[in-house]
């Protein structure tokens, strides 16, 4: 079922009950079956939710970096160039900021050391995405 609007929405329900609604600025949302929204931005930010664990994945940050906003507050940021003593060039490691406030640098051999929020990837600081309540009344009703 594909659906347009004369404001240039345009929406389109699948047969396994995927639901799609694009916007003319260039935005997207997609309600998966299991529960999972997908959202691209027109500037190439890509954000997942995975309705199962509850965790926010977002993508097409600095660099390449994927970050990731846990239920319980926990936030990663993935793939960022390391900074750790010598660690080879080109390498990349992980920046955890946990809930009680510690922060830890996962080196690219695997080791977790304590580091210094200041020291960590800055997009640690952006916020969890949030589902928007017209992404709500769209992904459930057809």
């Amino acid at each position: 079922c594909d659906r347009a609007w004369p404001d240039g929405r345009r929406a389109a329900a699948f047969a396994d009950g995927t639901r799609k609604l694009a916007l003319p600025c260039g935005r997207a949302a997609t309600a998966h079956v299991g529960g999972d929204v997908s959202r691209s931005w027109p500037c190439g930010v890509e954000e997942y939710f995975y309705a199962a664990s509850r965790v926010w994945h977002t993508s097409g940050l600095r660099a390449g970096v994927s970050l990731y906003h846990y239920p319980d507050g926990q936030v990663e940021a993935h793939a960022v160039p390391a900074t750790s003593p010598g660690a080879p060039a080109g390498a990349l490691e992980k920046h955890v900021l946990f809930p009680d406030g510690r922060a830890a640098r996962v080196g690219p051999a695997g080791v977790e050391e304590a580091a210094a929020v200041s020291l960590l990837a800055p997009e640690l600081a952006r916020p969890p995405p949030v589902a928007t309540d017209g992404e709500r009344v769209w992904a459930g009703e057809w």
